[in-house]
């Protein structure tokens, strides 16, 4: 069983590659052999591009209609049709995943993941966005002040990473990105 949030969160999207991997028959043995663990991650892989290029069509479930989007998100029989479109000797394009945008770098985010002997795991996730975020320093503290709005989208633009807006995301009052 896996526990994960909701929209707006990419938490619908772990459960997508959660679901698309689980149709696999893996063993743990896979991953102490070479080839076999080398498919592993190739479809693991997979799975995060499928997942990523439905990111931006997440938004505030109080503010849009995200019902359909979740539902497909968390079906075993769409992440069923989307695993049948992995091909275990090639990669595709950004467009083959459903992307409409190249992420061609990050900056600003860390990850950090642990898992212990006896399979405990903890995921941590930092961000500012952007290096130095805002550029904007407390007063107080001298901590670098994050630009989340960022992350939200204005019709007719890109953001700093070049992503077009995404309706889902436009900026509302009180709707979380």
């Amino acid at each position: 069983t896996a526990y994960t949030t909701q929209a707006p969160t990419s938490g619908p999207l772990l459960t997508f590659m959660l679901n698309i991997m689980q149709g696999y028959d893996m063993q743990v043995q896979d991953l102490q052999q070479p080839e076999s663990s080398a498919l592993f991650y190739h479809r693991l892989i997979e799975a995060f591009k499928f997942a990523y290029a439905k990111r931006s069509e997440l938004g505030d479930p109080l503010k849009i209609n995200t019902t359909d989007l979740i539902h497909n998100l968390t079906s075993k029989d769409y992440a069923d049709s989307i695993r049948a479109k992995v091909d275990d000797s090639k990669t595709f394009g950004f467009e083959y995943y459903g992307g409409t945008w190249l992420d061609r770098y990050t900056v600003g985010t860390a990850h950090l993941s642990v898992v212990g002997l006896d399979g405990d795991a903890v995921a941590l996730t930092s961000t500012v966005n952007l290096y130095y975020g805002s550029k904007v320093l407390g007063p107080e503290t001298d901590i670098f002040y994050n630009n989340e709005m960022d992350d939200f989208s204005t019709p007719n633009t890109t953001n700093y990473f070049g992503v077009p807006a995404s309706p889902a995301n436009y900026i509302a009052p009180g709707k979380r990105p």
